[in-house]
């Protein structure tokens, strides 16, 4: 079984459902806690610990980072998080993913503001970059 996570849910949660797991497929939006908080509205601490908890107990982990142009692919945060998928237990993968716009609908189902309305998703260009900065880093990094 595969579980798709944000990683934000207490140690314990991850730790029943680790006998049961194959691999997770798990979120980093990003490194910074303050921009994390602003981002997501949560603090990305229990986040990362949990990833790290993860890796400790030698899970398969793919690590899923969605590219979002001006909010999270400033190098200072690329960096970041290639010293930290560097530091994890084992050999995990990174998937870099291109923001896109699909849950504009939603939210205007939802009658909620969508906080991005103007963002839009990366050119192939960049996230050819971003893929490159983390092969040179030593971190097994693939596109969607």
């Amino acid at each position: 079984m595969i579980l798709d996570t944000c990683g934000y849910a207490g140690w314990d949660v991850f730790e029943r459902l680790l006998p049961y797991v194959d691999e997770f497929y798990y979120d980093l939006k990003h490194m910074d806690e303050k921009k994390h908080k602003g981002l997501t509205g949560v603090s990305n601490g229990i986040i990362l610990e949990n990833l790290k908890k993860l890796s400790e107990k030698n899970a398969r982990i793919s690590v899923r980072f969605p590219v979002i142009p001006g909010c999270n692919d400033e190098m200072e945060n690329l960096q970041a998080m290639a010293s930290l998928i560097d530091s994890l237990h084992g050999r995990h993968e990174l998937w870099i993913l291109p923001y896109h716009r699909f849950g504009i609908g939603k939210y205007e189902q939802m009658q909620k503001n969508y906080l991005l309305p103007d963002t839009m998703p990366p050119s192939g260009e960049r996230m050819e970059e971003i893929r490159e900065f983390f092969k040179e880093n030593g971190i097994d990094a693939k596109k969607q």
